[in-house]
């Protein structure tokens, strides 16, 4: 349901109507025709700022669904009773619970006079449903089309390049008052198909069908409906929408449903929040009471720190600090010079740079070039030595082994205060400060690189960093991509990481709290180890680093937010190593009484997000982004971004 939009009265319009109503003059009809005009206009920029925050949150939810049909191909290559394993995996956006239509290439068949060949005839095999999903490979099991058919290597499995058909569903529950049915559905069914990716069947017209098959539609439908709406609708797929109350709080949710077999395959919600003033008119004889408006009151409120997640969007507010001539690989921010300063550090796999920040102006101040040749793979700050000026971690891969450093800004330049570390190192904040001063190290292993699922902890002692005792971590925990937050705001730290799926993760010891269903991180980060394969043949193997991210209250509700970027895989280059991403952006992942949600703060950049950093020395949560453009084989440039304070 559409609104109509009129201009709203002037001042000086609603004055002369008040004038001509009652005959009279002075001042207390233009105090009264004032406050007619406030009123007017508040409600206005109310009711926009409803339909903003209500079409976000829905284009979030059609965002999430789409990323669940990439528009892949792949070959089968292995069968084994009912499972079959295809050459799809997780860097093709495939995902647990995805269904993959199965066929087989038959002849070709020409253009009868011409001879052009115009395609092949293609057998229909039946649907795969993805249970595990490897970095090469995905397996799942099979729903045969006919029961005499046998699915064997070299069959072929996909999803579809076309428009995938779905249809919304009856909206169950009752939505506040401020929003009706209608809007919503149709809001939605417009997000949905502005994504390029969904023919929709709106929900208005489902309601028709049902109704005239003598079903009503506000009750919830069987299986055997659900296969005939396919069957006569010509639909593979329903969102099933519905609204319940958590606490004060109003949260749309939506199911995607496969009609043919009748399996949910995805879930997602989102708040609806009500606009409200953030004074009220004043009592007779008081003064205005203030009220929190859009924003709860913190349990432990940081100054300045009150942002909307849901409403934020720092795309606004971006200043372009610097365009570097080459590729940032890695970048993070802290007092490097001294306590309290603003200092940028990133690499570009070869040297490491550093730059002030002063307000919006930004100078170069030091590099640090390794003696000799390396790959530079991540730069963090942490604090090590306890003196004034954080340190920087520089890991570094060299002669297919691990040869960190910790550099330090002494006398004026960028001095290297250890080096030959052998570890992966991670810094973390366990106490929530903001500063990283616990250190974890994982060895390099000879032949996954990654020795997953170990850490030990780091102290410095007699001027050098040195073992502890074990860590004990998740089995998937890798020391790239990890931070710890207070994401429950119950005093305890848990582990955020991003797994070798590029999947978020949290775990509070060995037990998995949270694991997304959006892929994150992603960056230029990548070290090659030279292997010797089969037939005594050596070639590289590419492993890849993730960015860190930040944390912090940014909404001012007790509970730390965690701040990630997330960059798209490319699915449409012919060399894959050339340039793996579409594009990227900045999430926040963020613990409420519903549960865990993923919330974009930052439009899609025309670039990979290489790095995210909050500047803690501001009143109002300043973010620093790394956006760069280039490819792996070398090349390229960044921007490095400054959100200024919104407005």
């Amino acid at each position: 349901m559409s609104r109509r939009v009129r201009s709203l009265p002037s001042l000086q319009e609603i004055w002369k109507a008040g004038r001509l109503w009652f005959g009279a003059r002075g001042p207390a009809w233009r105090r009264l025709a004032a406050m007619l005009g406030l009123v007017a206009a508040t409600a206005f920029a109310g009711e926009a700022w409803a339909q903003g925050q209500l079409s976000r949150s829905l284009e979030r939810l059609a965002s999430e669904i789409t990323d669940l049909f990439p528009k892949v191909e792949g070959d089968v290559v292995k069968v084994q009773g009912n499972e079959v394993f295809i050459a799809l995996g997780a860097p093709d956006n495939v995902r647990e619970g995805m269904e993959l239509s199965l066929f087989r290439k038959g002849e070709e068949f020409k253009h009868p006079l011409t001879g052009v060949v115009l395609g092949r005839f293609e057998e229909d095999l039946g649907t795969l449903v993805i249970r595990q999903v490897a970095e090469g490979y995905s397996r799942g099991t099979v729903r045969l089309a006919k029961p005499n058919v046998a699915i064997r290597p070299g069959d072929r499995a996909r999803i579809t390049k076309g428009k995938i058909a779905l249809a919304i569903l009856p909206l169950k529950g009752d939505l506040p008052e401020w929003l009706s049915r209608e809007e919503v559905l149709e809001r939605f069914r417009s997000a949905l198909e502005r994504t390029g990716r969904f023919q929709v069947t709106a929900a208005d017209n489902v309601r028709v069908y049902l109704v005239e098959k003598g079903v009503n539609p506000d009750e919830a439908l069987s299986p055997d409906v659900l296969s005939r709406l396919a069957e006569d609708l010509r639909v593979t797929y329903g969102i099933a929408p519905q609204t319940r109350q958590v606490g004060k709080e109003s949260v749309l949710e939506v199911g995607l449903i496969g009609l043919a077999h009748q399996r949910t395959v995805f879930t997602s919600s989102a708040i609806l929040a009500e606009p409200e003033a953030v004074a009220r008119a004043p009592e007779p004889g008081g003064r205005p009471q203030v009220r929190p408006g859009l924003f709860r009151e913190a349990r432990k409120p940081p100054p300045g720190y009150r942002l909307d997640l849901s409403t934020l969007d720092l795309g606004k507010t971006m200043k372009e600090l610097i365009a570097l001539p080459f590729l940032v690989t890695s970048m993070d921010v802290c007092g490097v010079v001294a306590e309290g300063s603003e200092d940028i550090v990133v690499t570009d796999g070869k040297k490491v740079l550093v730059y002030q920040l002063n307000g919006e102006q930004i100078e170069f101040i030091d590099e640090y070039t390794p003696g000799v040749a390396s790959t530079l793979m991540t730069v963090q700050c942490a604090e090590i030595d306890k003196n004034p000026g954080q340190e920087i971690i520089v890991n570094q891969y060299i002669n297919n082994a691990l040869d960190g450093a910790i550099l330090s800004y002494r006398n004026g330049r960028l001095q290297v205060l250890q080096d030959h570390i052998e570890v992966l190192l991670a810094a973390l904040d366990t106490d929530g400060d903001g500063v990283n001063d616990t250190v974890w190290g994982q060895p390099y292993d000879l032949r996954d690189f990654f020795t997953v699922g170990r850490a030990t902890l780091y102290a410095y002692e007699g001027g050098r960093l040195r073992r502890q005792e074990r860590v004990e971590v998740p089995k998937v925990f890798r020391a790239t991509g990890v931070a710890m937050a207070e994401l429950s705001g119950d005093g305890r730290h848990d582990l955020v990481l991003i797994d070798e799926s590029r999947q978020l993760r949290v775990y509070r010891g060995q037990q998995e709290l949270y694991r997304s269903s959006d892929r994150v991180g992603g960056g230029y980060s990548v070290v090659e180890v030279w292997r010797e394969t089969t037939g005594r043949v050596n070639r590289p193997f590419p492993y890849f680093l993730e960015p860190w991210m930040a944390v912090a209250d940014l909404n001012g509700d007790g509970r730390q937010d965690v701040v990630v970027p997330r960059n798209t895989r490319s699915i449409g280059n012919v060399l894959a190593n050339v340039n793996l991403y579409a594009g990227g952006d900045v999430v926040v992942l963020s613990q409420q009484e519903f549960g865990y949600s993923l919330t974009a703060i930052t439009p899609q950049f025309d670039g990979v997000v290489s790095g995210v950093a909050i500047l803690r020395q501001r009143s109002y949560p300043a973010f620093i982004i790394a956006v760069s453009q280039g490819t792996f084989l070398g090349g390229g440039n960044s921007l490095l971004l400054l959100s200024r304070r919104p407005q």
